[in-house]
């Protein structure tokens, strides 16, 4: 909970699709969703249609009902404030381990502690699921970066494993990749 006004963290339901696709729909709004997967190095839309939204979302939900994943959302009043989900199985040699995606808040509801709330709630929800949740960190602005490594390592329990400098490039720019995890 906040000073500003109390949310409330859940589960994600089926029924949170169309919160869902209105939060995702144009990245401008909201914090959290690159527009480059700076792995795959894809450029993302930032207006994305309804049949780009459904295929995540039920990509996402799927791996939920199936047991391979954690997704829980922020709510006030009935509106969607950010989601955030982990995803394991996706190294068969380390079950135990799931990826963690960052949080997804409205650029309006920053800063009222929303993003770590429901890291805490991932944490929370994976004890005796997975051991481990892994994440990587990227930025194209550097005072970010580290603003984002500092409240994993210091208020969530992550620690650096690993550090890419200059692994993506966007505008031909170069971006690092921290890499971080904690146990469960």
């Amino acid at each position: 909970m906040d000073e500003q006004g109390s949310f409330n963290i859940r589960p994600l339901k089926i029924s949170d699709f169309d919160s869902a696709a209105e939060l995702l729909s144009d990245t401008t709004k909201v914090t959290g969703l690159n527009r480059v997967d700076p792995i795959l190095g894809e450029e993302m839309p930032r207006v994305r249609d309804n049949s780009y939204i459904f295929d995540r979302f039920t990509r996402i939900y799927r791996e939920v009902i199936n047991g391979n994943a954690i997704a829980v959302v922020a709510e006030e009043s009935g509106r969607l404030l950010g989601f955030c989900y982990a995803v394991g199985n996706k190294w068969p040699s380390a079950p135990h381990i799931a990826e963690l995606r960052a949080p997804i808040i409205r650029k309006e509801d920053m800063d009222r502690g929303i993003g770590g709330e429901l890291i805490k709630e991932i944490k929370r929800l994976a004890k005796g699921k997975f051991e481990i949740l892994s994440l990587v960190i990227s930025s194209d602005d550097e005072t970010i970066t580290k603003k984002l490594e500092s409240i994993y390592s210091t208020q969530l329990g992550f620690v650096r494993w690993g550090l890419a400098p200059k692994f993506y490039k966007k505008d031909k720019e170069y971006y690092p990749l921290i890499f971080m995890y904690t146990f469960v």
